[in-house]
Order: structure tokens, then sequence, then C-alpha cells
């Protein structure tokens, strides 16, 4: 039986950083992602597939994705345990039309980051402390739906803290892969924490 995992949370609350120990766990997170860069150096773990699909949505309507949007669901319910994670599917014109089409989480990971640790890391990397009222914002409205997107499913819902995923990565992985109902295998926390490390070299911050 297929095994699905949706990991929802604010811009820069620790998704990628979630959804990578999901993918060194095994859990399949798409064939396509975004490549590691200024924003997330470990890799950012947004299925492309299904990113794509969320962006045209929400400039031509649910409607015109919808048939791929479900043949794409239905490839990934072939593998025994999935993930998606997509900042995109927290946009209001996408989530009510693509929740009937996602099957039912097994689990709900939800990022937690305080608000002006993401608020400093988003300023960071825009490059512009003008918009530091944009980024607030932004964060502050990600971070409510994420919120409703986690209790509107009636599914599990593992909060997973950034920072203690970042001090104890062990823990960390140990925690995520019991609730998801795998081994949390040396080489995964290994895989984790040097992800971790690279990123807190890279940024001079933790990853997000």
């Amino acid at each position: 039986m297929s095994k699905f995992i949706l990991v929802v949370g604010h811009v820069r609350s620790g998704t990628s950083a979630v959804a990578g120990v999901l993918r060194a766990l095994g859990v399949f997170m798409g064939r396509g992602f975004l490549p590691a860069g200024e924003w997330n150096p470990a890799g950012d773990w947004s299925d492309l597939e299904f990113k794509s699909l969320h962006l045209e949505a929400t400039h031509r309507g649910f409607a015109a994705v919808a048939d791929r949007y479900s043949a794409l669901v239905q490839e990934r319910r072939e593998h025994g345990a999935w993930g998606l994670k997509c900042h995109a599917l927290l946009s209001e014109k996408v989530w009510p039309d693509a929740v009937a089409a996602l099957p039912r989480p097994d689990l709900v990971i939800r990022t937690e980051r305080a608000i002006e640790e993401s608020v400093a890391s988003l300023e960071l990397r825009r490059g512009d402390r003008g918009v530091l009222g944009d980024c607030r914002r932004l964060v502050l409205d990600t971070a409510a739906q994420a919120d409703r997107i986690a209790r509107s499913l009636g599914a599990p819902v593992l909060e997973v803290r950034f920072g203690e995923l970042v001090r104890d990565a062990a823990s960390g992985v140990s925690r995520i892969a019991a609730a998801v109902g795998l081994s949390a295998t040396a080489s995964a926390v290994t895989a984790v924490r040097a992800d971790l490390h690279r990123v807190t070299i890279a940024n001079s911050e933790e990853p997000a």
C-alpha cells in the first residue's frame, strides 16, 4: 500500500531540509528538482513535475491541469512511500482544488521556525533590506496557509522544529523515520548531517 507524506511550512522554515531527510530515508520525492543554489545549497527537493502544474494552475486555473495532475498522482501512488513538498501548493488559487486530487496524507510534516529567523533568512537572500516588509508579509501569509492546510486534512501532523533538526540531525532523522514507518539508517543520518553542514558553511546560518 502506498504511503503519502505531505511537507508544509512557511517560506524559510526548513521544508527543504525535511524533504531532504525523507529522500535520504528512501521516500520518493520526485524525478526532478531545482538545482542546489544560493537559497538551498544542499538542494531544494521540490518535485518539479508537481511544481510546474501548481504554477500553471495559478495562472490558468486548476481545470487546465486537472487531468495531468490526477495522472501524476496515480503514478506517484505506485511507489511504496512518496512525498510532496512545494511552496506553490500554498497558493489559494491551487490548494482548494489540489487537495481534492491528492490522496489523504498518511502524515503531514509541519516545519516550524521562529518568524523573525525566517524573515531574516528571506531578507538575506533577497539582498535588499528595503523589502523587509514584503518578506515579513510573505512569511506570515505562508505560515497561516500552512497551518490551515495542516489542520484541514484530518491526518496525523508531525511538527519538526528547524533549529532542533540542525542541532541534532541524528535525533531529528530518527523521529521523522519513526513517524513515517521507516528505519533511520546510518547512511541516511550521515547524508543529512553532511547536507546541513554544507549549508551552514555556505551561508553562515542554518539551512531552510
